[in-house]
């Protein structure tokens, strides 16, 4: 049976028994501490980087002449898929700016320049294949001694998505 402790005896017993808190508390404690630090810090963090969704896309282009008549405009990358339908191909030169779309054959670009532009695809054919490294546009009937800016635009965002400039 227990014993009835008067005030002061039972503040002596406290100040006796310097256990403190049991392990296992101690440790539920610390792990509840650590999951919520975690949490701030993942929304704070979170919060501070952009998702995916927002970005713009890309295409890297390289152009280089491929023979005395011919240019060849290679895609070395995309940051997203990109259809060969989806683009516009805005040509700069010495003249009025050009543009040019993928023809009802899909292979190649037709528009109100006089350049002729085609189309090698090496994914395979079709007006919904995406860009894919390494897939290039020849472009022939270009003058010489003028810089041209091939600028590429996404028509299904209505964004320009990449632009190299060549001189001939």
């Amino acid at each position: 049976m227990r014993q009835n402790m008067n005030s002061d005896s039972w503040k002596r017993g406290l100040r006796r028994d310097k256990r403190g808190v049991s392990p296992v508390i101690a440790v539920i404690l610390m792990v509840a501490i650590t999951v919520v630090l975690a949490a701030v810090l993942y929304v704070m963090v979170g919060s501070l980087v952009p998702d995916g969704t927002n970005m713009p896309t890309t295409v890297s282009l390289d152009v280089e002449r491929e023979d005395m008549d011919t240019l060849r405009m290679e895609f070395i990358s995309t940051s997203s898929p990109v259809k060969w339908s989806g683009i516009r191909i805005i040509v700069e030169g010495d003249g009025p700016v050009q543009s040019y779309v993928l023809n009802s054959d899909c292979n190649g670009y037709e528009g109100d320049g006089s350049l002729e532009l085609n189309l090698t695809d090496y994914s395979g054919s079709g007006c919904n294949q995406r860009i894919n490294q390494g897939d290039y546009i020849s472009v022939e009937g270009f003058d010489q001694g003028i810089q041209y800016i091939f600028i590429i635009f996404d028509t299904e965002n209505e964004g320009k998505v990449g632009e190299s400039i060549y001189n001939t």
